[in-house]
């Protein structure tokens, strides 16, 4: 169950194979890889919202992950597509979204089945010497957690 209120917009932003040094002995994608592929669904997200990941460390922004939470529905296996969904979602604070930190949702599916379903909280870090604090999200991303995302796109 993901924390705070509010379903998040999710959209396909990448396709992958499980690969076989994914898989245990039974052929079943081992569980710790769900957090890598959310890791490449968050970049993928970044990009087809028109903010690459390198662009804003280039800015002096990080955005550390300060939280994983991953819901294992059914098990991905060798050689199966897996078609990965995510989209932004605000911490709600105070009665109020937190202007600090926010949530990426995810799913997971191989043809019509869930396997997957997470989220990762995260804030934004200003970086540099004697800089790395948490800060608030710079007004140039505030519309990724308000909806307002680049037009979707088919991801190739």
């Amino acid at each position: 169950m993901m924390p705070d209120a509010g379903p998040a917009a999710l959209r396909e932003v990448c396709r992958l194979r499980v690969r076989y040094g994914e898989t245990d002995q039974m052929r079943f994608a081992y569980h710790g890889h769900a957090a890598v592929w959310f890791d490449q669904a968050r970049t993928e997200l970044l990009r087809l919202s028109g903010h690459c990941y390198r662009d804003l460390e280039e800015q002096g922004l990080w955005l550390p992950v300060l939280s994983l939470h991953v819901d294992y529905h059914l098990a991905a296996t060798y050689d199966d597509e897996l078609r990965l969904k995510a989209g932004f979602r605000p911490v709600m604070k105070g009665g109020g979204p937190s202007d600090i930190q926010f949530l990426i949702a995810y799913e997971a599916w191989v043809g019509q089945a869930l396997c997957y379903t997470g989220h990762t909280r995260h804030c934004f870090m200003e970086k540099g010497p004697g800089r790395n604090r948490a800060i608030r999200m710079p007004n140039s991303l505030r519309p990724l957690l308000q909806g307002r995302l680049a037009p979707e796109e088919s991801p190739s």
